[in-house]
């Protein structure tokens, strides 16, 4: 019987100590676009925001330094020469 009550007490006492583990926050949330998940909360990369990094940000201005046209056709799409010498006429 001391033996049996030893045995018992050995397998309460493993199964008390046994420490159970906390569920990962991040098992659920799937982070987009390269972001990564900690806690819960995702990290989007430079160019994403939201919960889950799905929304994709844009600038909010673009400045064009310089164009340089290295090639174009010998006339216009009427058929039309360009202006004598200094090639097509560009507007922005």
């Amino acid at each position: 019987m001391k033996k049996l009550l030893y045995f018992f007490s050995i397998i309460l006492f493993s199964l008390a100590s046994c420490e159970v583990e906390e569920p990962d926050e991040c098992d659920a949330i799937t982070c987009e676009n390269g972001g990564t998940c900690s806690e819960g909360i995702c990290a989007c990369t430079e160019r994403y925001i939201g919960p889950l990094c799905s929304e994709e940000t844009l600038p909010k201005t673009v400045r064009i330094s310089q164009l340089v046209i290295t090639k174009f056709p010998p006339t216009a799409n009427s058929g039309v020469a360009w202006d004598v010498g200094n090639g097509p006429d560009l507007y922005i």
